[in-house]
């Protein structure tokens, strides 16, 4: 969902490569994500690294860890490649656009806010995500909410290194 929600229609440049492209490989983040469902909570950790940065792409690696209810499990790393140029198959319209500041792992940042709405499938989404080229990736925080879920989902980068 979050890279369907960074990809911003209109642009030249795609704004994920943009902000992983501004580190080192070998930089990563630890991004918290919490969301109650209608079967219960869940929380997941998820670690992404920087493997490789080029002109044209940046290569990333992500692994999870979910817990949901009593259970945790660990979910298979993925790698994913994203290009410099928008996908033009994903375009997402922001709804909105300012700056704000926010704190998360204990610091405070000057963010780039974009505020999104989505429907897919016949489900409803409206996000709203602070983004600073300090964090690897760029996302400080974020919020999604559904009309299928009780409360908004929330994600926070908890740690982090930028090499």
């Amino acid at each position: 969902m979050l890279a369907a929600l960074l990809v911003l229609a209109a642009q030249e440049v795609n704004p994920r490569y943009e902000l992983w492209a501004d580190c080192k490989p070998e930089s990563w983040t630890k991004v918290r994500m919490h969301m109650k469902t209608p079967q219960g909570e869940m929380t997941t950790e998820t670690v992404t690294k920087l493997l490789e940065v080029t002109p044209e792409k940046v290569v990333i690696e992500s692994s999870s860890k979910m817990k949901f209810g009593d259970r945790e499990m660990a979910m298979p790393s993925r790698k994913e490649e994203i290009t410099k140029a928008p996908d033009p198959k994903s375009p997402v319209k922001p709804a909105q656009e300012g700056e704000e500041e926010v704190k998360v792992a204990g610091k405070t940042f000057k963010c780039k806010v974009w505020e999104m709405e989505q429907e897919q499938g016949g489900q409803k989404t409206k996000g709203k995500v602070w983004t600073t080229k300090e964090i690897p990736g760029g996302m400080a925080k974020g919020e999604f909410s559904s009309d299928k879920l009780p409360e908004p989902m929330k994600m926070e980068t908890v740690e982090w290194e930028k090499k």
